[in-house]
């Protein structure tokens, strides 16, 4: 990898996904038993899974990881979010997801960055003046409505959709079909569930029971090594959403319209993080906008000033890995 981190060649920047990707697998697969969940909520299928097949489950998970950083990328240069071209965003989407999504649920956990990328896509590909985009409003919200089923503080997530309907400005219509499409994933589950013999509404009482849960913010119990990349990421963060707010007429109108939505995630995530329902210190989706709004920062930086950063960042990777 050049010493210049921002603008390093495309294969630099696939190579050191691919080798965070291997790391957050190698985590994974050193971490614990998953807690069993209420086998009314999809959740509890993708645990068992994780305990029959271990292995290839870290497959599955290094998988979700490097397609995510992928997407990513490909969007942030197809639709120029920062003044300059990089591909940075795919090896520091690796680097958060190796150093703060590596618990036993990590299967879970990386499911649902995939679910949140694949929901921002279409999110993004939306965006049109003076025309609909039924199809692309319509997969975006049923990506977005899948989460909370295998994501309890994904509940929040309910927020998000009205927001991005805002800011795309979006049609009534496109707004129904957003709505349809949130709430299918759900009620289709359920459906699922009362064929089964079971009652149809026990799927929504478990969710909001887990929702809902009381408990001690997993903060308070985390040591402090594992602290200093989520610090750190929730700094940097501030900052991207800072300079986003500095400079956000740097950028063409649609690339401000999907700054301004990764900024409302980045809350949205934070706050989800601090939820008694936690079993982690972080959030798992707050890697996705962090990955998209931390590259505002190191485009502003000189190459030495970018190179320290991102060096930093490793440290804080490896100290949650191995401390």
């Amino acid at each position: 990898m050049k010493t210049d981190v921002v603008r390093q060649p495309l294969m630099a920047a696939f190579a050191t996904l691919f080798v965070f990707t291997v790391a957050a697998m190698a985590h994974a697969g050193a971490s614990g038993v998953p807690e069993p969940h209420d086998p009314l909520l999809p959740e509890a299928l993708i645990m068992q899974w994780r305990t029959a097949w271990p292995r290839f489950s870290m497959l599955l998970a290094g998988a979700a990881i490097f397609c995510s950083g992928v997407i990513l990328g490909r969007q942030a240069m197809r639709y120029a979010l920062y003044p300059v071209s990089t591909f940075i965003t795919m090896p520091l989407f690796g680097l958060l997801a190796a150093g703060l999504l590596s618990g036993p649920a990590f299967l879970t956990e990386y499911a649902v960055c995939l679910l949140l990328v694949l929901s921002l896509r279409n999110y993004y590909a939306s965006f049109r003046n003076g025309a609909y985009g039924f199809g692309e409003i319509f997969r975006a919200s049923l990506y977005l409505g899948a989460i909370p089923l295998i994501h309890a503080p994904g509940l929040l997530l309910v927020l998000f959709m009205p927001a991005a309907l805002a800011i795309f400005k979006r049609s009534t219509r496109e707004q129904i079909v957003a709505v349809t499409g949130f709430l299918l994933p759900f009620a289709a589950w359920s459906y699922g569930v009362w064929v089964a013999g079971g009652d149809i509404t026990g799927p929504a009482v478990v969710l909001w029971r887990e929702f809902t849960a009381h408990g001690v913010c997993p903060i308070v119990h985390a040591a402090p090594a594992a602290l200093v990349l989520p610090g750190l990421t929730l700094l940097l963060g501030v900052c991207g959403v800072c300079c986003y707010a500095a400079d956000r007429y740097s950028v063409g109108s649609k690339s401000r319209a999907i700054l301004l939505l990764n900024t409302v995630l980045f809350a949205l995530t934070v706050v989800m993080g601090l939820l008694p329902c936690q079993a982690s210190p972080v959030d798992a989706l707050t890697a996705v906008p962090a990955a998209v709004l931390l590259p505002l920062v190191f485009v502003r930086l000189n190459r030495l000033a970018a190179l320290l950063l991102y060096a930093l960042l490793v440290a804080a990777l490896a100290a949650s890995l191995f401390f």
